[in-house]
């Protein structure tokens, strides 16, 4: 996967600001591909949506990542670093698009894997539980209670959260884990790495640092913004120099 270029970054930034963060990883994904990529990447699992997106962050800003975490019993602030390769991520541990089938006393389900469309579909103001049943509706293919069907909604309580636990097992790249040591009360936990929106955060700051490298060259040399984006960092860099001495 190539990275994007800096007016594609730009683009993407400007077109992404209103949106959810998975209606932001999929523009993300979609953003510089061919039309059918950016159709596929819709019916990608969270998994191999977000093995995607990290291929995208390592060609763009390179694999070393950094970021910050607050210790959770001490609250002390800390900085890890880590390098995007020993994530693991991989799509070919991706689960398959095939319809699963979980079975629990009378009950039975058909159902497939949540997709990036599907998280990106959910309404951002309707709350967590209106968003489960939603996406819990998208799931399911056929719900069956004694050989009947049923409408997924009825599900009880036990069963739902076995579902949840089953797609967890198919999909184990859907929620990313790095493990955390606070060195002043020597706490270790395992944190969460929201990919998508890691990479939105350093696509905001490179876009908005862009966007004042582009104010700086154009009030200065009257050039476009295509031309000053289409330079290589290097040469723009050395520009910028001679403007601030």
């Amino acid at each position: 996967m190539r990275g994007l270029e800096p007016h594609e970054l730009l683009a993407v930034w400007e077109r992404g600001a209103p949106l959810s963060p998975a209606q932001r990883a999929l523009l993300m994904l979609s953003a510089g591909r061919e039309d059918q990529a950016a159709r596929e990447a819709g019916g990608l699992s969270v998994g191999r949506r977000d093995s995607r997106l990290l291929s995208l962050r390592v060609a763009t800003f390179g694999s070393r990542m950094t970021g910050l975490a607050d210790c959770p019993v001490c609250a002390t602030a800390l900085e890890w670093s880590v390098d995007a390769r020993d994530v693991g991520l991989s799509e070919d541990a991706s689960p398959s698009s095939q319809p699963y089938t979980l079975r629990l006393g009378d009950w039975e389900v058909r159902f497939g894997l949540p997709t990036a469309q599907d998280l990106a579909d959910l309404p951002s103001g309707d709350g967590l539980e209106a968003n489960r049943r939603r996406l819990l509706g998208a799931c399911v293919i056929e719900a069956l209670k004694g050989g009947k069907p049923v409408d997924a909604q009825e599900l009880p309580y036990e069963f739902q959260s076995a579902l949840s636990a089953r797609m967890a097992e198919l999909d184990p790249q859907a929620e990313i884990h790095m493990a955390l040591h606070c060195p002043a009360c020597g706490h270790d936990w395992m944190g969460v790495f929201d990919v998508a929106t890691y990479l939105w955060a350093e696509m905001s700051v490179l876009a908005e640092r862009l966007l004042r490298e582009v104010h700086e060259m154009a009030s200065a040399y009257g050039w476009s913004e295509a031309d000053i984006l289409a330079m290589r960092p290097g040469r723009r860099e050395a520009y910028l120099e001679m403007i601030r001495q």
